[in-house]
């Protein structure tokens, strides 16, 4: 039979044993919580850079549209043309531009409508 301190000592050595397991666990758990929040970080940086690139593609897309536009129909402001059987063979793609251009055109010295026309229609 065992004396009664070793039974004791071997109690206290087992709970120090549980309460160090313990907190080991509640450090992985902290450790899994702090890996799960970084990794859906990552995620969200990620889903921002795309977001950043699509946007870019997108206004670089419109500038290209205008200079498309600008190379196209630049007699109107001065700009030299182009040859006149490329523009024609061109024009059925420019449909957009030239609408939009009408509608500047028609806006072009009143600031309130310009702005009206940014905001779109009611």
């Amino acid at each position: 039979m065992r004396r009664p301190q070793a039974c004791l000592a071997e109690l206290w050595r087992l709970r120090a044993r549980a309460a160090e397991l313990r907190r080991r666990g509640s450090r992985s758990t902290v450790l899994r919580r702090l890996h799960l929040r970084l990794a859906e970080l990552g995620r969200n940086l990620a889903q921002v850079d795309r977001d950043k690139a699509t946007g870019l593609l997108e206004f670089e897309l419109l500038e290209l549209e205008n200079i498309f536009a600008l190379l196209v129909l630049g007699s109107f402001i001065g700009l030299p043309a182009p040859p006149v059987h490329l523009t024609l063979q061109l024009l059925p793609h420019m449909e957009r531009e030239l609408q939009l251009m009408l509608e500047r055109v028609s806006v072009a010295h009143d600031g309130l409508a310009e702005v009206v026309s940014v905001l779109g229609e009611p």
